[in-house]
């Protein structure tokens, strides 16, 4: 008898286990399990109009090209050390969120551009991203001033959307600054002509 219950209830113990594991996939996966991208990802060449060149030929925008692009903005300059050393400083300056495990080669989405952008902007116009401080309401937050654009927060971007939205920071930023009469320390980014945005997929938030 208790043989036959013990087998009834086996099936309960491994459903119980199936499903930690699951939950530990899953609450791990949100990082690690970012999607990557397929193709061979080009090196970054330094100097600014290099940067933003290499940026809108890129079909779809990695973390380092992000990194860089939004430090080039809060700077005027680009970063001309290794990926790892560019993240460390942006995760200590609050640009970059200290739990994220973006590889050089992840693909980016507009949430996480978004948060990266009203860190570096010091943009903290929207309640809900004031108080809560997600991505997904920095970029609901951008596209109400203008400076995102159309399309979910949990879609990947192309570079060209990804320097549209670079210039219309950078020009957010540089009158922000006027207004509170700080002179900045260098000329604004030079971005150039803001290219067409491509369609692109919609991925995970970071």
């Amino acid at each position: 008898m208790s043989a036959n219950r013990l087998k009834r209830r086996a099936p309960g113990i491994s459903a119980c286990a199936v499903s930690v594991a699951v939950l530990s996939i899953f609450l791990v996966g949100c990082q690690s399990g970012l999607p990557r991208s397929r193709a061979a990802v080009r090196p970054i060449p330094s100097g600014n109009a290099a940067l933003m060149h290499y940026i809108a030929d890129m079909p779809l925008v990695t973390a380092e090209a992000a990194y860089r692009g939004v430090y080039l903005i809060a700077e005027g300059n680009a970063y001309e050390g290794e990926y790892e050393a560019l993240r460390d400083e942006l995760v200590d300056r609050g640009i970059v969120g200290s739990t994220w495990k973006h590889h050089h080669d992840t693909l980016m989405n507009r949430a996480g551009v978004a948060y990266m952008v009203c860190k570096s902007c010091d943009i903290k116009r929207g309640l809900n991203w004031r108080l809560i401080g997600a991505g997904r309401y920095a970029w609901r937050e951008l596209q109400h001033m203008g400076i995102g654009g159309r399309g979910s927060e949990l879609g990947n971007l192309s570079g060209g959307e990804f320097l549209g939205i670079l210039s219309r920071a950078d020009k957010y930023l540089m009158d922000k600054r006027k207004r509170e009469g700080v002179e900045p320390a260098d000329k604004p980014a030079e971005l150039g002509d803001e290219p067409e945005p491509r369609r692109t997929n919609p991925s995970r938030d970071p």
